[in-house]
């Protein structure tokens, strides 16, 4: 970005495209998502609301192309899985990533939506 400046003196503010392959989420996993997001909403600041929901968008939609259609069937073996191939992708610290499941995996269970507390492991 300062590149950009030094060359044309002026700043270009960039976005990452949004991630298509989250519409091919489990009908399950869909709702799970938008209730995690409505219940937490107001919970946290907008930018931080908005980081927690996409780490457990993008958890959902690695499980879901593992073929898991809900939380029923996924062990902690499966949650470490994704933070082992994901943390090269995520954008803030994987200090960040691992509170941010710890707080979604929080609310699978308060919820009942998963048969373990993923927040322990």
């Amino acid at each position: 970005m300062l590149e950009d400046y030094y060359k044309t003196g002026t700043l270009e503010w960039k976005q990452l495209p949004p991630m298509k392959s989250l519409k091919k989420l489990s009908p399950s996993f869909k709702s799970i998502l938008e209730k995690y997001k409505s219940k937490t909403k107001k919970v946290w600041a907008y930018s931080t609301w908005k980081l927690k929901a996409g780490t457990a968008e993008r958890l959902m939609d690695y499980l879901n192309k593992k073929g898991h259609v809900d939380f029923s069937s996924v062990s902690p073996e499966d949650i470490w899985a994704y933070v082992i191939s994901g943390s090269e992708q995520h954008r803030s610290s994987m200090g960040n990533v691992l509170a941010d499941l710890r707080a979604f995996s929080q609310f699978l269970c308060e919820e009942e939506f998963a048969p373990t507390d993923y927040s322990r492991i």
